[in-house]
Formats: structure tokens, sequence, C-alpha cells
């Protein structure tokens, strides 16, 4: 645990030197190789610290550094390590000298590390300024034992001060810029060391839920008890000030911890210690029993290791394991990130040391495709590296590219496409036309549309369906999410399906080569895309009652079939026939093909198209869609008719029936069979895939799909926009293949969904990046409601939301998961106490996605015994789309353990947590009119990650919800229960959503916001757009900066014979900036200057806590995103 704070000068001498500071009494130290260069050593000197603080030698003679512009000098950087609590116990409450003893070297471990990597200051030659490596520290550490509510808290302030020596010899300012960027790894290290040491020692350590560890056989209760006091201190304190008014807050606040009774003493380590024992007793443990249970720990995790049958991963394998994790997020990363990935997994097993020459030794080393290549600097000067395979990835979907440039024919003429769109589709927009026309008239393999939020990509869409199919090709959508390809079905009747499940069921061998799939290919065209919705969505009772009404065929049995109008010999005859045809394939319910064969009930109609009900043995009922045709050949008395019908049936299967009758009405041949969907079935050489959300594809997985595509002969279109939220998965290829001109690409930024032209207004500016514009039209018209206090915030919003005449009309965005469900709480209680909501409550047990990041699915702490965990992929050994709870987490190996249908399966995370999806379990209340939001596809069912409706009918067994999409549909939460209440949902949700009006709850300060975010949230409305934030100007300020997914692209050749730009490239925007979307990097710029308002007295506090905190932030973000994002199928 690490946290980092700049400190002044008067900051740092007062805090360590006052003498009523009870931390003042433990001795400093002098450390570093800028100590020797001062001929700085043993304790630290109260004067000399003074001075160095103020940037002058430790004599006070001479000025070594000099004052900033504004006459301030830095004193330097505070680095506080902090021992895991029970560390902390066994050193100060046990008094176990080795403990503090291997705290101590795992800091100056880490600090060495700090002065030979990291040390750094600015030069200027040739008037560029520049920073450059020092390898010297003037360090001065200070130990202490307790936190500031005086828990034993085992911590060593490092006191870096502003004085470093440059290659020159000439002593400059420290630049600690570095030190912040690597804040995350040297805390990692520490970690890392400490576990080693300990383990060393005969300690075994277990990693906790927060990714940090503690000593095995320190009862959790005891770490708890002894972290929990800062409130309890803090109320304490306050009431005492009443009593003793001139006492300091420091004072008051021993005085809270030692209880009143020790008010007129002078608090020493003795007086402590004495506390830390009583309630030690008090918790039913001694100084003996804890040594004892940490003792026997330590020696079973001993023979457990002599047990092990399975050889520990190396060095190496560790290293490519983090690299393994780090790109399934980014397609670049850095020396740390490896390092404190792979220093996270081996927690205890190895030194830092040994990773670090592992990595070095790797890059010299291959193993398969995970090769570590060095492909050039970022911005700051850093080493950038990349896997072999990502390399080969994504220079390979470049190069696809390319050579798919100008090398098939269009399908229709430039002339053709403006003279349909002259007779038919006038009303388009130009952004509109302009992309049909460059989808239909390009020569190249793989199109582009970059399309603006709310320029009516569906309604293009519409229309380049409608002229693909009547040149003969089939367009299939292909979306990242299940709500987007039932967007496309629904909107302009493209059939669709998630990327997940095409390419997981793409088989070339079986999708182009089967005589099968051009034939299930050829009878699924008989159907619409509604039809075949219908299908899915099964039958009830009223569509029975409606289809006796209207006399349609509801079939059993024959004998029903007699009750029906009567057959005639022949045509029992006919259905005899047809039964041995068929029951193979139907088994016992071969009556389901009856619907399909009933020539004396059609023979009067053509193109006829009915639904067909069929009544099973347990009596369920379901739908089926018939489609039937006949047609006369010949004249007179050599006329020959032929009937013609396919039936699907609500497994997929389509019962394809022909028979040939002669004019007298004899029926002379017949012919029935059943049509199996074998899969993917693709037409080659005739489909156009139409990928939406196409900034949301990671390059994996887009390479699989240009390399499907390759294999089928099909046409690629990419529709997107890369100003939305980015893919959680590695790599930004839609931005690249249009920066790079790989892929010919048109843009369409005509809004139309905000109806509301001041609304308009504000949407195009901040799509055009014209931030400072967009937010004074917002404060102008007022839209904006600044009320700095969190709660007051949201009581506000929901003011707001419950007091509009038609609520349900309204979204409301915000960017954490925690502020939602706090939001969906209090309307719901509001819409009750207001009579909008009535009529008993029932409760389900419901699930909902965890936020575990890509990287983090790699470490077993991310996963909790009771969690469901469903498995999307890899070679587990477990079978695609099982699910299990987890009933055992073994943080040291990295492995769960889950129940799947009563078998204990084991699953490695750090290999197979890609391949994972986790759910919690809470029990939640819903009554009917209650909003809901789906949380996972279930294709039975009809549903998609996102889809919201409204609860229509309720009671124990079952919920009926009406989609917005005006779906009615049934589920059974035992069968079904990722659903929750969706009058919030966070901004990665709504992206793809529209609205009437908006709430946006943009609080400033959330890690989340950005460009991109704040783009989203604000065009998802039609009409209105309300913001809730803290600070109008730094919301401001946030919208800025814009996410920004690294590519191996960016950096050196991306084929032999081009050179691409180096470096990110920048989007021009006004006022703002760029912000990387990288774990521990980029946001702590702002930081590098700045003197942290927090004093060491305050750091020294809480340390543990503010740590947690800290090392949390960074994934913060993804792990939201990843919650509402899963790999969908």
């Amino acid at each position: 645990m690490l946290s980092i704070s700049n400190v002044t000068a008067g900051q740092a001498s007062a805090y360590y030197t006052k003498s009523d500071n009870y931390y003042a009494k433990a001795e400093g130290q002098w450390t570093g190789k800028g100590a020797d260069l001062l001929g700085l050593s043993g304790p630290v000197d109260k004067a000399a610290f003074e001075n160095l603080l103020n940037g002058k030698d430790p004599a006070g003679a001479n000025q070594l550094v000099p004052a900033a512009s504004n006459g301030e000098h830095r004193g330097g950087v505070d680095l506080t390590f902090s021992a895991p609590k029970s560390v902390s116990l066994l050193s100060d409450v046990c008094g176990i000298t080795e403990v503090r003893e291997a705290h101590e070297r795992a800091v100056s471990a880490a600090l060495q590390y700090a002065e030979t990597n990291i040390a750094q200051c600015r030069m200027t030659q040739g008037g560029q300024t520049e920073r450059v490596n020092t390898e010297n520290l003037l360090i001065a550490k200070f130990a202490h034992d307790t936190s500031r509510e005086l828990d034993p808290q085992l911590h060593t302030h490092a006191v870096v001060l502003n004085v470093v020596q440059d290659p020159g010899s000439k002593w400059k300012a420290l630049a600690n810029e570095n030190l912040y960027q690597n804040k995350m790894l040297l805390g990692q290290m520490y970690r890392a060391e400490l576990a080693a040491n300990l383990k060393e020692l005969g300690y075994a350590v277990e990693a906790d839920s927060k990714s940090f560890f503690e000593i095995a056989g320190v009862d959790k209760s005891l770490i708890d008890h002894f972290s929990r006091r800062s409130e309890q201190i803090k109320a304490a304190a306050e009431k005492l000030q009443k009593e003793y008014p001139d006492a300091s807050e420091s004072r008051l606040r021993e005085m809270a911890c030692l209880d009143s009774r020790q008010a007129k003493k002078n608090v020493d380590p003795s007086v402590v210690r004495e506390a830390w024992a009583e309630r030690l007793e008090k918790q039913g443990h001694t100084k003996d029993s804890i040594l004892a249970s940490v003792r026997e720990a330590g020696e079973k995790a001993k023979a457990a290791e002599a047990e092990r049958t399975s050889p520990k991963p190396d060095e190496y394998e560790y290293i490519q394991m983090a690299t393994q994790a780090l790109t399934e997020q980014e397609s670049t990363f850095s020396r740390e990130d490896v390092l404190k990935t792979a220093a996270r997994m081996s927690v205890g097993e190895l030194r830092f040391g040994e990773l670090e020459q592992a990595f070095i030794n790797f890059q010299s080393r291959t193993f398969k495709d995970h090769q570590i290549k060095l492909i050039g600097k970022d911005e700051r000067g850093n080493d950038v590296f990349t896997t072999k395979e990502m390399q080969k990835i994504e220079r390979g979907i470049l190069q696809d590219a390319r050579n798919g440039q100008k090398s098939v024919q269009p399908i229709l003429s430039s002339e053709q496409v403006k003279a349909a769109v002259s007779n038919k589709y006038s009303h388009l927009t130009d952004g509109q036309k302009q992309a049909v026309e460059h989808i239909l008239c390009s020569a190249d393999k793989l199109t582009g549309i970059q399309g603006d939020a709310g320029t009516g990509k569906t309604t293009m869409l519409s229309v380049v369906k409608e002229q693909l199919e009547g040149q003969g090709f089939f367009p299939r959508g292909l979306t990242f999410t299940g709500k987007a390809s039932q967007e496309l079905a629904d909107g302009p009747g493209i059939k669709s399906q998630t990327l997940h499940h095409f390419l997981g069921g793409f088989d070339p061998q079986k999708s182009l080569n089967n005589p099968d799939s051009n034939k299930y290919a050829e009878a699924m065209k008989h159907f619409s895309v509604k039809d075949i919705e219908a299908v899915k969505q099964g039958a009830d009772l009223d569509d029975i009652e409606k289809a006796v009404g209207a006399k349609s065929l509801i079939l059993d049995t024959r004998t029903s079939l007699r009750r029906n109008g009567g057959m005639t010999i022949t045509q029992e005859r006919y259905l005899d026939a047809v039964k041995r045809d068929v029951q193979d394939t139907l088994k016992n319910t071969w009556h389901k093909a009856v619907a399909a064969i009933n020539p004396h009930a059609v023979a009067r109609e053509k193109n006829q198209t009915k639904d067909v009900f069929f009544r099973d043995q347990d009596s369920s009922v379901t739908r089926g869609k018939q489609v039937s045709h006949w047609h006369v050949m010949g004249q007179g008395g050599a006329e020959r008719q032929f009937y013609e019908s396919y039936t699907l049936l609500q497994s997929g299967e389509i019962i394809h029936t022909r028979h040939e009758r002669l004019a007298g009405g004899k029926i002379e041949a017949y012919a029935t069979e059943i049509i199996k969907d074998p899969g993917n079935s693709v037409q080659k050489g005739k489909e156009v895939w139409i990928v939406d959300e196409a900034s949301m594809v990671g390059s994996r997985q887009l390479h699989q799909l240009l390399d499907a595509a390759q294999k089928a002969e099909a046409r690629v279109v990419m529709i997107g926009d890369t100003k939305q939220l980015q893919s959680i998965s590695a790599g930004k290829m839609f931005d690249k293949l249009q920066t790079t001109e790989a892929m010919k690409t048109v843009q369409m930024t005509e809004a139309i969904r905000q109806q509301d032209p001041g609304y308009k207004e504000i949407v195009q500016d901040i799509a055009g990046k014209r931030i400072a514009k967009a937010f004074e039209k917002l404060k102008t018209h007022g839209k904006i409601h600044e009320i700095a206090d969190r709660e007051s915030r949201r009581e506000a919003i929901v003011n707001d939301y419950t007091s509009r005449k038609n609520h349900e009309n309204t979204l409301i965005v915000t960017a954490r998961n925690a502020d939602r469900n706090t939001l969906n709480r209090a309307i719901r209680e509001r819409l009750k106490e207001q009579g909008k909501l009535q009529g008993q409550e029932h409760h389900f047990v419901v699930r909902e996605s965890k936020a575990i990041g890509p990287t983090e699915q790699h470490f077993a702490q991310s996963y909790t015994v009771g969690d469901i965990v469903v498995v999307n992929g890899g070679k587990t050994g477990i079978k695609v789309g099982a699910q299990g709870r987890v009933e055992a987490v073994d943080r040291a190996n990295h492995t769960i353990t889950l129940n799947v249908k009563g078998q204990s399966r084991t699953i490695d995370v750090r290999q197979h947590g890609a391949s994972l999806a986790a759910y919690e379990e809470k029990v939640q209340g819903f009554v009917d009119g209650d909003k809901v939001v789906f949380l996972k596809n279930d294709k039975k069912l009809g549903v998609q990650n996102g889809m919201t409706g409204q609860v229509v009918g309720l009671d124990d067994r079952a919920m009926t919800v009406k989609t917005d999409s005006g779906k009615e549909i049934t589920v059974n939460p035992q069968n079904y229960s990722y659903i929750d209440h969706g009058y919030s949902v966070t901004t990665h949700k709504s992206q793809g959503q529209t609205a009437k009006d908006v709430i946006f709850h943009g609080e400033s300060g959330q890690e989340q916001q950005s460009y991109n975010s704040v783009y989203v949230a604000m065009s998802r409305g039609k009409q209105d757009i309300s913001i809730y934030t803290d600070s109008a100007s730094e919301l401001e300020q946030a919208a800025m900066r814009e996410q920004v997914k690294t590519s191996t692209l960016d950096y050196g050749k991306s084929e032999p014979g081009k050179i691409e730009k180096e470096g990110t490239e920048k989007t021009q925007m006004e006022g703002g900036e760029i912000i990387k979307n990288e774990t521990g990097k980029g946001m702590e710029s702002g930081m590098k200057d700045r003197a942290d308002s927090a004093t060491p007295e305050r750091a020294a506090g809480g340390e543990t806590e503010r740590s947690h905190k800290a090392e949390s932030e960074r994934q913060r973000s993804d792990n939201e995103k990843s919650k509402d994002i899963e790999i969908e199928r």
C-alpha cells in the first residue's frame, strides 16, 4: 500500500518535528545516493532537513535549487509505504521484530528501484527541455507504527527531497511526474518484496479481495477491529472538544483513542501498547494465540506445497500470463504494466527483481506468439511494448483491408443509386444518401460509415437492405451487443446476431461447404424478420383464442383435424406418409409437421402467410409460421397444380412440403422434408455483413471476423462512431482503419434525433468538439443545475424525474453503478408515496453482472464464494454456456472452483479469466408499473442486455414485461433472473438508447467522465436535456478529455514499406486534451507540480483505507464499463 503527496517545506518541517506529535518520536534515517553525495548518513538532523526542504545545502550556506518563479519552493514528495494490518499486528502488537525488518527491507527495495529507474530532472539543451534520468535521490525515512487513530499501523514516510544531481553533476529540482506515474508500480513492488520476505521467514500469505495480502492465520475479525475506528474516533473527538476547547486536533484524537480517563496524561508508546493489549483481550485473543495460529497456517502452507503435483509457474510464465491479461484490454503496454501485473499474480512466490530480469530476457525468448516487442516510445518518452501476436493481428487487419480495395464489382452503379434515391428515397439527408451510395457502389470488400449519434443510421440501412435484396444479396447484421442486434431486426428488418454468437458458430466446413447450408438459407428467405421474431416469441392463450376465432389451424392429433372439416382417404394416406417421413426427426412430436400439409385448406389461396399453432403432448402451445403458394401449369384437361409450403418451427427447423395434383384433384406426387439449421449458414459470395457498433469491436474479434469474411467471400460494412464509448477489449481498429485510409469512410453528421432546435445545436456542438460553445448554450438555456453535495444532487434528480407528467419517457443517465442503484431505490420510494406505483410487492432473487475489468478477470480475488459464473468460451474443460456457483476461491493460486450441476470444476483464472462472466445475486422487489432493464441476452425469451420495459403483470412465480418496442415478455425469475430496476442506467448501458427527455447526472470528479461519456449521455434525448453536476466548469473540462485506446499501429511500420504516424493521433478539440484509457496512465499528469492539500499528518492516518481507494480508482472506470458491456452471445 503506497500513498503519495507533494509537501511544502513548511508542512514537512512542522509535521516531522513538532513537539506535540507522537510520530516525531521516531528517529528519521538518511538514505539514497543523493545523501551519499552530500555526506549525509544515519539519523536525520532537524536543521539539515529543514535546509534541504528549502532547496539549500545541509548547512544552509548555499542554495542548491532556486525557488520557482512564484517565489515558492516545493519541499519534496512523501511516499508513504503502509504494511498490511496483519503485519502491523504481528510487528507492533505482538512485538515480532523480524516482521518489522521484513517491512523495512521491502521499503528499501522499492526506494532503490525508484532511484535507479524513476528519478528524473529536467535539462535544457539547444532550446529543448526534456526529462532525464538521474539515478540518485535524497530521502529521509521516518518509520511509524500507529495511525492517527492510534491503531497499530506500521508505515514508513519516505520524504524524497526536491534535490537531485543531474548527469553533469549539477543540483536540480526533482521532476516528480515519474513518481506519480509509477505509484502503482512502486506499491506493487513493495508488496511483492514484503510477501517474499515473509514467506522466507516461514509465514504464509494470502491475497485479499482488494488485490493486497495478509498473513495467513491472523483472524479477519481482528483485522477489521483494528481498521475501522476512524469514524468512531472522529465523533468522540468532537464531543471532547467541548470539554477541552484549547486542545489541538491531534491531542483530541489521542484522548478519544485512549479513552477520556487518559486525558491528563502524556501519551507515550507504553500507554498505547497497553491499550492495544486490552483491546486484543476483549476480542478473545492474546499475543500467544495469534502467534500459534500464524505458525500453524505457515506449517499447513508448507505441507500443501510439498504435496503439490503440478509445477509452479516460473517467472517467464508469470510474465506471459501478465501480457495475456493486459492485452485483453490494451494493444500495447509498458514494462511497468507487465511487472506490476505479474507481481500481483505471483504474490510471495517471486521477487520483483526476478520478474524484471525475466521481462528483459523475455524479449529474446519466444513462447508461441507471446514474444514481447519494443515498438516505440510514448509521448512521455517511455518505452512501449506489445506482443508478437497483437502486432500480427493489427497489421493483419490493416493488410486485409488494403488487399480488399478495388477487389469486387460494385453492387450498383452510382447512376443507379442516384436514380433510386431520386425516385424513392428523396427524404434522406445528404449524409444518409452518401452512406447508401458508398455501401452499394464500393469496389472494396471493407467499407466504413462514421455515423454521429442520432443521424438516422436505421433509416439509411432500411434503404440499403431493400437494394441489396433486390440485387440478390443477403444483408447480415452483426453487432457487439444483443440489444443492437434486436434494433437492427426491428428497425431496418435485417436478420442480426451478436458477433460473439456468429463467430462462435462459424465453421467454414459446415457453414459454407455443407449443402444443407444453402438449402436452409434459401428456405429462410421465405420468412421476414418479423415472422422469425413472432415464432421465437411463442404463443399464449390470447393468441390461441384469436386463432380459433379466425379459424386458423390448431392441431394436436389427426382426430382433431377430422373434426375441423374431415379428410378424404387420399389425404389420410398422405398424412400417414408424412408421419413416416418425419417421425425419426421429430420423434414423438411428429404432429408438428401436420401444420405444413393441409392442401385442402390452402388450395383456394395463393402466396399465403399464416400463423400455425402446435399443442405438444405436455399441453404446451408453440407458434409456427407457414408460407405457402401454388401455381398452375398447362391448360384445360392437361392442367397440373403444384403446391408448396414452408413452415418455420420454434426450434428453428423448417418443414418443406411440395406436392402435385391433377386438375381433377387427385394427388399425383408429394414430398416433405425437415430442413435443419446446420449452424451459421452463409451464402458464399452473396452476403454483406453489416457490423454495427464497430468502435466497440476489439482487434482480436475484428481479425477473426475479417478472416471469416474472406472465407465466405462476404463484403463487410463497419458502422460506428469513434466519438462514443470505446471497446473494453484491446484495440481501436475502427479508428485506425479510417485514419490510415485503409478503409474508405463517409461521414453522417446531420442530427435528426433531436427535435428541439436548441437541443440539436448543443448536440451538434458536442459532436463537433466545440465544448465551450455547447456548455455556454447549456448554461444560457438553464439546462445545468449545480449542486455540490452528492446526496442533495441525487435528491434533486429524484424530484425532477418524479414530478414529470410522463416520467416514463425520461431516461436518467449516470456514470457509476452505485449512483444508479441509489437513484433507482429513491425513485421507486417516491413513486410509491405519490401512488404511481401500487399493488403488492413481489420479491425475487435476481442477478447482476459484477464489475470486473478485462485485466481483473485474471485474478482470483475478483470472485467471491456464491458468485454465479458463466463460461463463454476457452478451453476450460466446461461446456460453453454452462454456469456454476463459486464454492471456493484460492487466491494464492488464482483458481476458483465452480459447482456445475453437482460437480466441482476448478478453473485457473490466470489462464481462462477472459472466458468467464461473473454475476452477483441479490433480492429485489418489483410491483406492477415498475420500469425494468434486462441484463443478459436470452435467445429463447427474445430479450437482450440493456432492453428496457414496464412490468404489466406480476405474481409470485412470473413477471410480464411490456418492452419499449411494445412486445410483451413473460419471465419466470427462477429460470431467468437477470433483471433490475431501470429508471436510471449507466452511461455505458445508455449507449444506443433513445428517450424523449434525458436527465444526466454528470459528477465531474468521476474518472469515468470524458468527452465520450458526456457525448453519449447528452445525445440520448429527442426533446430535452437536464444536467445535474457538482461543478459545471469541471464537467466542461472533463468533456474536453477524450478516451484514447492504444494500438500497435501508432508506432513504427504497419506493413513493409509503409510508415504510420508516430505516437497517438490527437483529435483537435476546443481547449481540450487527450486522456488515455489505460489503467494507471494519463490521469496523474495534473498532479505533477501541485502541492497536495493533504498534509503528511493526514497522509499518515488511515493509510490503508486511502491506499485501497487510490489503488482501486484506476480500475474502476473499466470495471464499471465491463459490468454493463459483458461479452454477449
